[in-house]
């Protein structure tokens, strides 16, 4: 399974340890440098590009989507996603109940405007109902007052931004999702729901993309819970991996079936459609694979949990989470 890891370009620590569970080969974005006339979005390349897999079971890539004038690609789709109300109220629904991706839209400790943090410009910004149906169009994008709440304008102005960045992110992952030959994932259900946006609305082009992947990361926790997973090196991860290939084909193929089976009316709510395809296809044939995988597990982490983080050193990789 090849995916594309779509909310940054980067992810924590724990989501890559899943990632490397699941996939073949992830994928990610540097962050694109988009003009919008007199202002724009500042760009900056993936921290994951020192990361190094050659000679291991999964393989990493960063690739670097189109960037510049925004005219040119990601202007139209802005504008169609500040002036759908689905849209708007997928990012405020996000921001209210989802906090792995308001956290990528806010950083909750970080600066903001007049001293606020991020924390206290997504307070401000779900105290008032009315943003749901507030104009959000491009042509009326105002700077002077971005991240400043405390007014109507500057919470219109900043939830814009907001939801530009979702923009930009979607267009570009679903741009190098076709390129790559890749599916896309996202840790949070708030971008899973964005992208199915662009694949059912008639407002937008493109083709449905399945959910195989968030199944996917759903079924590895069950597996390696995270409580578990926080104390595994990716040494041992990729130990892992290298001793249940058999096993991980097999239910690989499972997985893209079902998924299969998702209708398009399923892809308003990912979460709900998960949870539900889990229970009624999944879990029923599941467990002869779950078994395997777990024996494996079993064997393999009762010596490498202790072991020393020997991939701290042959990867680059400090086993901070990522920003």
């Amino acid at each position: 399974m090849k995916l594309l890891y779509v909310g940054g370009s980067s992810c924590s620590a724990e989501t890559l340890g899943r990632l490397f569970l699941l996939a073949n080969e992830i994928c990610f974005l540097d962050r694109p440098s988009v003009t919008f006339n007199n202002w724009g979005t500042i760009g900056h390349q993936s921290p994951l590009r020192q990361f190094e897999t050659e000679g291991l079971p999964v393989k990493l890539s960063v690739s670097n989507p189109p960037q510049g004038p925004a005219r040119e690609l990601y202007a139209p789709y802005v504008e169609a996603d500040l002036t759908s109300p689905e849209f708007v109220k997928a990012v405020l629904d996000g921001l209210r109940t989802d906090n792995n991706f308001a956290a990528k839209c806010l950083q909750p400790a970080a600066k903001y405007g007049e001293g606020l943090t991020g924390a206290d410009v997504r307070r401000i910004l779900l105290s008032d109902t009315n943003l749901y149906s507030a104009d959000y169009a491009l042509s009326k994008a105002d700077q002077s007052v971005m991240y400043k709440p405390e007014t109507f304008e500057g919470s219109v102005a900043t939830l814009r931004m907001i939801a530009v960045n979702a923009s930009i992110e979607v267009t570009s992952a679903l741009l190098m999702a076709e390129e790559l030959g890749a599916l896309p994932v996202s840790d949070d259900f708030t971008f899973a729901k964005l992208l199915s946006l662009r694949s059912t609305s008639a407002t937008y082009v493109g083709d449905k993309h399945s959910l195989a992947p968030m199944l996917g990361l759903h079924f590895a926790r069950s597996i390696i819970p995270d409580e578990m997973l926080k104390k595994i090196s990716f040494g041992g991860i990729f130990d892992y991996r290298r001793n249940s290939e058999d096993v991980y084909r097999a239910w690989t193929t499972l997985i893209n079936s079902v998924a299969a089976k998702i209708s398009d009316g399923d892809f308003s709510n990912p979460e709900n459609a998960i949870n539900k395809i889990i229970a009624s296809e999944l879990a029923p044939k599941i467990t002869e694979y779950e078994n395997e995988l777990a024996s494996v597990r079993d064997r393999l982490f009762a010596d490498l949990i202790s072991r020393p983080l020997r991939s701290r050193i042959e990867l680059g990789w400090t086993g901070e989470r990522s920003p």
